[in-house]
């Protein structure tokens, strides 16, 4: 399940997501870290169409300072050289 975290501007929040039902449903995770999250499931007519719309919010939240769990284990890493 990827994960995004904007920890920016006094931000410490993330979003996750995961697909299942042979590509066509999308669950969202997101809220604090720490505190309480909220979880949204959503159904798509096709895989293509989940994947359109994945990528449209991915582009928004990296747009907003989101960065994948990935990302930022690397930065913290720096962050400690």
């Amino acid at each position: 399940m990827p994960i995004y975290h904007c920890q920016e501007a006094q931000h410490n929040k993330f979003w996750s997501y995961e697909i299942t039902s042979g590509g066509k449903t999308l669950s969202v995770s997101w809220g604090r870290i720490g505190g309480s999250s909220d979880s949204q499931t959503k159904s798509f007519y096709s895989a293509t169409a989940l994947q359109q719309f994945l990528n449209k919010k991915i582009s928004e939240k990296t747009g907003k300072g989101y960065r994948s769990e990935e990302h930022t284990s690397e930065l913290q890493s720096l962050r400690h050289l």
